[in-house]
């Protein structure tokens, strides 16, 4: 029993070791896969709405049908279904530098939104985020 435990634990550690795949510097998502740069923009849109959400509950708003109505309008606006974005999510996380380079141009993209927004509203209040209907 002991031994199992232990070969259950090195071949967790083998998957994660390999989905780690060393020198990889630039890989191209696959026909189908939202490439990379669309990532980014979905990504920034599925963070924005996170928070708006987040600041729904935090006033005690329901946020049960804004939920639905901002991933829709994400889904829409980027041309996308929930199947594609899973496809998508599972490519770039067994690429994680091409995942992390994703990530870290989705965090520039929030912080220069969050510099814009803090610029235009004299009382720095929390920015907003409405997608138009």
């Amino acid at each position: 029993m002991q031994s199992f435990r232990h070969l259950k634990y090195l071949i967790l550690a083998s998957a994660f070791l390999l989905s780690c795949k060393g020198g990889e510097d630039y890989v191209e998502a696959p026909e189908g896969i939202i490439p990379s740069d669309s990532m980014v923009g979905i990504l920034v849109d599925f963070h924005l709405a996170e928070g708006a959400l987040l600041d729904m509950q935090q006033r005690n708003r329901p946020t049960a049908q804004a939920g639905v109505a901002y991933f829709q309008w994400i889904f829409e606006k980027h041309h996308i279904n929930r199947k594609r974005m899973s496809e998508a999510m599972e490519f770039y996380s067994s690429h994680p530098r091409l995942y992390s380079k994703i990530y870290d141009q989705v965090l520039a993209e929030l912080s220069r939104i969050q510099g814009e927004s803090m610029q235009q509203q004299p009382d720095h209040s929390r920015p907003r985020f409405k997608p138009p209907h």
